[in-house]
């Protein structure tokens, strides 16, 4: 299953051993009438991982990034 994220925070612990990635959603909310609320925020996930798991997707991004459409 694939969810939409337009915001993420990241922190880590006091010894930098483990790593907290949240994804959150941003969008409009639109009430009954159809008038817009202001923003709502939705928290879609939270993944918590190991310093060598951290280090390897920070890779992966970069090799994915620099080499994509997404460098140009």
């Amino acid at each position: 299953m694939l969810n939409y994220s337009n915001s993420f925070s990241c922190s880590v612990n006091a010894t930098k051993s483990e790593l907290i990635l949240t994804f959150r959603q941003i969008h409009p909310d639109i009430g009954a009438d159809g008038v817009n609320k202001g923003n709502k925020e939705e928290l879609i996930s939270e993944l918590v991982m190991n310093l060598e798991m951290a280090t390897a997707l920070k890779d992966a991004l970069e090799t994915t990034l620099s080499s994509g459409p997404l460098a140009d």
